[in-house]
This record gives structure tokens, C-alpha cells and sequence, in this order.
């Protein structure tokens, strides 16, 4: 069974969140935290792939 707080959070994110949240998810193989990606997801939605340090590196593997 989901977690249904986890299906909640995800539930509210808007699509630009959505979206953070499946690049992080999809190019982090080795996040294994799901709340650490929940959290990126909600913080940083709105900047492009450049401007977020961490991720440009995992996205230009």
C-alpha cells in the first residue's frame, strides 16, 4: 500500500514541482531518500535545469 502521506504531498505539487521531481528521481540513481527529492522538488520548481548547480551535473550524464 502507498503511503498516503507521500501520495498526498506528491498530489499537491503543482507541474512545475511534478516535473523537478521526476528529473530528480529519474537522473539521481543514488537518491534513495524519497523526502530529500520531495523537498528539492518543492524548493526549487521554478529554476531551469542551468541555474541548479546539483542537478546540471546529474542531467549532463
Amino acid at each position: 500500500m502507498a503511503d498516503k502521506h507521500a501520495t498526498s504531498f506528491v498530489e499537491s505539487l503543482d507541474g512545475n514541482q511534478r516535473n523537478a521531481l521526476r528529473v530528480i528521481l529519474s537522473y539521481d540513481k543514488g537518491c534513495r531518500d524519497l523526502r530529500t527529492a520531495l523537498n528539492l522538488a518543492k524548493v526549487t520548481p521554478l529554476m531551469k535545469m542551468s541555474e541548479r548547480p546539483g542537478l546540471q551535473s546529474l542531467a549532463a550524464q
